[in-house]
């Protein structure tokens, strides 16, 4: 099934959320079908730009940037390792010179916009951990667009899994070759919360949507085979801080 960009712009302005915002996008945008008549690039410079007006100058447009080769021992650069399964559109923007990517070298997010270098200022230990880019995020009461992709991608959950210290995961550190900015080599040691492949858990994220719809805390729209969903970080943590004060095995359980 083919599909017009245009179409697409017109449901990302018909989104549910104010200028000045932050939006933190996770696409899977060959869920919709085909762009007719436009390549990879313009496609994404179109997305681009119709995100941008939507937010406006005083807002931020962020994409996950996440990869794990540094867990293999590869060298780490902050300008030119490449996010791995993040989707076309991530990588797109974190090539843009006026794309700001934060540091932590296996779950690092880019940003352009007017909080872009204060997201991405602190070197932390875990990428969601305090003073992160995903905690800063949050409080910057960022919105969450899904954009063909399913809630299962909503990275946020880690900050959850990570402050109840759920029991399916546990602390693992890497330490390897990092390449900051400046060009400069170091070796740095990173933490990151992994599972635990002796239970071999399935966090199972898709428990959350109905109750945010029964909550009306999300906004669904279809779009060509696929659909739009937005809806606030701050309501899908909250729902998670519930569910896993009480069990925290929740998102493992059947």
């Amino acid at each position: 099934m083919f599909y017009h960009i245009k179409d697409l712009i017109k449901k990302i302005q018909n989104l549910k959320f104010e200028r000045g915002n932050s939006i933190f996008i996770h696409s899977a945008l060959h869920s919709f079908g085909a762009a007719k008549d436009i390549n990879p690039t313009n496609f994404s410079y179109e997305l681009l730009e119709a995100l941008d007006k939507k937010t406006g100058i005083s807002g931020n447009i962020i994409v996950p940037t996440f990869n794990f080769q540094f867990t293999k021992g590869k060298t780490y650069d902050i300008k030119n390792t490449p996010s791995e399964g993040m989707g076309g559109f991530s990588e797109f923007v974190r090539k843009l010179d006026l794309s700001v990517r934060s540091k932590h070298p296996l779950q690092s997010v880019c940003v352009i916009g007017k909080d872009a270098k204060e997201i991405c200022s602190k070197d932390t230990y875990s990428a969601f951990g305090h003073e992160s880019a995903f905690e800063k995020m949050l409080n910057l009461d960022t919105q969450i667009i899904l954009l063909g992709a399913s809630i299962q991608a909503v990275s946020f959950v880690h900050l959850a899994e990570e402050q109840f210290n759920v029991p399916y995961r546990y602390w693992k550190e890497f330490e390897g070759d990092y390449i900051d900015e400046d060009k400069n080599i170091k070796k740095k040691k990173y933490g990151m919360f992994v599972r635990n492949l002796d239970i071999n858990p399935s966090p199972n994220l898709t428990k959350i949507e109905p109750i945010l719809q029964k909550n009306g805390k999300i906004f669904i729209e279809k779009f060509s085979y696929g659909y739009i969903k937005t809806f606030k970080a701050v309501d899908f943590i909250k729902i998670l801080n519930d569910e896993l004060d009480k069990n925290l095995n929740w998102l493992i359980d059947r």
